[in-house]
């Protein structure tokens, strides 16, 4: 029997980088300067979050839509 893994829901919520002085986090908004932080050959990698997780921070810090 193959056991199915459940895998969340993910949300898009914006770019990492690893630049020379450290991680750097750009909003969804801001790939074209995120890109300026990479190497010629390198892309931002994209930040995905857990849908539950996310809704239930945002409730917590206020920020929910309801």
């Amino acid at each position: 029997m193959t056991k199915k893994a459940i895998t969340p829901a993910l949300k898009h919520e914006g770019y990492l980088v690893i630049a020379r002085t450290g991680p750097m986090f750009f909003g969804l908004d801001d790939l074209e300067e995120a890109t300026k932080y990479c190497e010629p050959a390198a892309k931002p990698v994209k930040l995905l979050a857990d849908e539950a997780e996310l809704a239930t921070h945002e409730q917590a810090q206020g920020e929910d839509d309801a």
